[in-house]
């Protein structure tokens, strides 16, 4: 009876395993493995009812050695260290070594009086308020390469006295969040991150190559290292992972994320895991999690309805994971999307004059222009990228978009809005706003140096070439885009999204409330 158990779960395997040779190839075009046998390139795994039906690896580890990525690969999991994190603290809790409601100063008291309502839950789910130090020590000028401790993180944020939102009051992802929880992991069991976590899940999960950096300096065998192109040809550098382990930091091979994802889904954990998103894709829905950061790329999805799951990592950061994910799964996903009624869609819609002007998007802090050039509408990001956009099914698509992007323009509250979809998922809403242009004399009143204690960094303000110029020693230049007549946005530095001049009575510039999606209202004061 055992033997003939065990053929019929392998035989069951086997056939589960069995991808038609035409969906192979399908599966490698859209992962381009021809292209990349030269260049940085990526590990798949597509599960069926937990388990593995398909399994790739392409590109390079490592162009310099031209060291192939292969299952000894280690990757760079980025934010997925959350998800690590969040469960093993939540295990300590569980054996009563710490609770989810303590306070988060009872075993760091370092923090600011502002942090004293937070509790490890709130760094947990990401409702703490408290501002992402990976964008104040952006605007402090460190780099991605620079060493930055956790003693200097710690530092910084003892001087922070707003937060984004009361504690537990609203969501707002910020790195602190789980640099705090690992440092409560430390503190509270004596032992380092990378020990925790293997004596939690690397070791009974048999995740042998698993492993958190706490050390910057410290090798890593197998590793792939990430490269990004700006046009001169693929680079890499050497982000200092291991100074600020929690919120980024575990290294892993594909099949040792694969052992997770199915300890996580058997376990009933996916989620409760950290940043989950859900969407509709082909009528099914899925819920995913996208892992970026300088240089690696990742995807995790899930569609239960079919158990089908797809993880793809990468070491090449322009490859886009999510998309190629989905297109992946398409070739395995019956297709349940319902075509909508083109009329339907069409009243929703308002004519070309209405249309065409500037855009804003409040949460993420992005400004768009719609504009009409030759009887063709263009989408147009602020001196970038642009694409025509034509009506298709219903919906105005966007022609140089890879992903599957359209918009859908709307009024509200009688001003023109647009609503950003991909994969008929909608993901940034916009509205439509009356920018207001600056000449050289307007700009004029904004020169002068602003300084925040919180970064020590002061930023001196200048006019070039028609726009207003934020600079700093140790930052790129960050060109200001007007918005309205106090307001400017920039699409050069995530960490400078959006500011807010303020003035005295007499109408004089005392200084500016910088926004970002991580960061609310930080003043900067101007000295001169």
């Amino acid at each position: 009876m055992l033997l003939i158990t065990c053929l019929i779960s392998l035989e069951t395997i086997g056939r589960a395993q069995v991808l038609s040779p035409e969906i192979q190839n399908q599966i490698s075009n859209i992962l381009e493995v021809d292209q990349k046998t030269t260049l940085p390139g990526g590990a798949l795994v597509i599960l069926r009812k937990n388990l593995p039906i398909y399994t790739k690896y392409f590109g390079l580890a490592n162009l310099n050695e031209e060291i192939p990525i292969s299952k000894e690969t280690r990757f760079h999991l980025n934010f997925l260290t959350q998800d690590f994190i969040a469960l093993a603290t939540k295990n300590l809790a569980d054996k009563g070594i710490i609770s989810l409601n303590d306070l988060a100063n009872k075993y760091i008291p370092e923090l600011p009086t502002i942090a004293k309502d937070i509790t490890v839950n709130h760094l947990i789910q990401h409702t703490s308020g408290l501002y992402d130090y990976w964008s104040l020590k952006s605007l402090g000028g460190w780099d991605y390469d620079d060493v930055f401790k956790k003693e200097q993180a710690l530092q910084m944020l003892s001087k922070v006295s707003n937060l984004n939102n009361p504690p537990g009051e609203a969501y707002n992802f910020s790195n602190t969040n789980y640099l705090l929880l690992a440092e409560i992991i430390r503190r509270s069991t004596d032992n380092s991150v990378n020990e925790v976590l293997k004596r939690e899940f690397f070791e009974p999960l048999n995740m042998n190559d698993a492993f958190v950096s706490e050390n910057y300096a410290a090798p890593v065998s197998n590793k792939a290292f990430y490269y990004f192109d700006y046009g001169e040809g693929h680079q890499t550098s050497f982000a200092k992972y291991g100074t600020d382990s929690g919120p980024v930091g575990l290294y892993a091979t594909l099949n040792d994320l694969q052992k997770w994802v199915q300890f996580v889904q058997k376990k009933g954990e996916s989620e409760s895991l950290v940043s989950i998103n859900k969407a509709k894709h082909k009528g099914h829905e899925v819920s995913y999690q996208d892992a970026y950061y300088f240089g690696y790329r990742g995807f995790v999805g899930e569609f239960s309805d079919e158990n089908l799951t797809i993880i793809l990592l990468s070491n090449d950061y322009y490859y886009n994971t999510h998309d190629r994910a989905l297109e992946v799964a398409s070739l395995l996903l019956p297709d349940r999307s319902e075509e909508k009624d083109q009329a339907s869609e069409l009243e929703s819609l308002i004519g070309p004059e209405e249309i065409v002007g500037h855009y804003w998007d409040p949460v993420d802090m992005h400004a768009k222009q719609i504009e009409l050039r030759n009887d063709t509408l263009y989408y147009q990001v602020p001196r970038g990228w642009s694409s025509p956009i034509v009506l298709e099914n219903g919906k105005f698509k966007l022609v140089n978009s890879r992903s599957n992007r359209s918009i859908r323009f709307y009024k509200e509250e009688g001003k023109a809005a647009m609503t950003i979809y991909t994969d008929n998922t909608p993901t940034n809403d916009y509205t439509r706003y009356e920018r207001v242009d600056h000449n050289e004399e307007s700009l004029a009143e904004f020169v002068g140096e602003y300084y925040t204690e919180i970064v020590g960094s002061i930023y001196k303000f200048i006019v070039r070439d028609g726009y207003l110029t934020a600079t700093n020693l140790r930052t790129e230049d960050i060109i200001l885009d007007p918005l309205t007549a106090d307001q400017f946005a920039s699409e050069d530095a995530w960490f400078f999204s959006q500011i807010q001049f303020e003035r005295n009575l007499e109408g004089q510039i005392t200084g500016f409330y910088l926004n970002t999606p991580e960061i609310k209202k930080l003043w900067f004061k101007k000295l001169n």
